[in-house]
């Protein structure tokens, strides 16, 4: 079978993609308005865009119909500060919550019942029920697409990075326990407990 995705329509694409690369680690992003009011929603379109000369990650909000930017698009736009949330199994369900399609006065924190917690460094909160919080400053928006059809990269420079306590040992993030999830195809998620080691060839 060979496909060629340009010949796909919208929606297949999104489907044909979102299938193909798994699992795909997911941001629960937090932005604040410059009213103040917060804003949460999960990103599986996020990664490390690299580890120097400083860390910078990214995710990818796409459009709604019509072209209208999200809340957490139009947030940082404002305000250049956002802050990524990884998420555990444990708030997987409140996780999707926060992907409804509310209005920007909403507080998704309230809907979901997760917890704000003061950030040190940026105005948006961290998640407290999150393993690992990520501070981070815009550092270049990157537009795609039609005006019908499009999506914006958001890179963002980690300025502080919050660990709970049990998963630092001895100045390493030890991640095989925070029990995170992934982002499969469809609605599925992939848990990350069942690991296996392979050796580097330098070793």
């Amino acid at each position: 079978m060979k496909i060629d995705p340009g010949s796909l329509s919208e929606r297949q694409r999104h489907l044909f993609m979102g299938n193909l690369v798994v699992p795909r680690p997911i941001a629960l992003v937090s932005t604040i308005s410059p009213e103040g009011i917060p804003n949460l929603a999960p990103y599986s379109l996020f990664n490390i865009v690299c580890y120097h000369p400083v860390p910078i990650v990214f995710y990818t909000p796409m459009r709604k119909a019509g072209g209208q930017k999200k809340d957490s698009l139009v947030n940082v736009e404002l305000t250049s500060e956002f802050v990524i949330n990884l998420v555990t199994e444990e708030i997987a369900e409140k996780m999707n919550i926060t992907s409804g399609n509310y209005p920007p006065e909403v507080d998704e924190f309230t809907v979901s019942h997760l917890t704000p917690v003061p950030a040190d460094l940026v105005k948006a909160s961290l998640v407290k029920e999150s393993p690992f919080n990520l501070e981070c400053r815009l550092y270049k928006i990157v537009p795609f697409g039609s005006p019908d059809i499009a999506g914006d990269m958001i890179m963002g420079e980690v300025l502080r990075v919050h660990v709970k306590d049990e998963l630092w040992n001895d100045g390493i993030i030890d991640a095989n326990h925070a029990h995170l999830i992934g982002r499969m195809g469809w609605g599925l998620y992939t848990r990350t407990h069942d690991l296996f080691e392979i050796g580097h060839p330098s070793d």
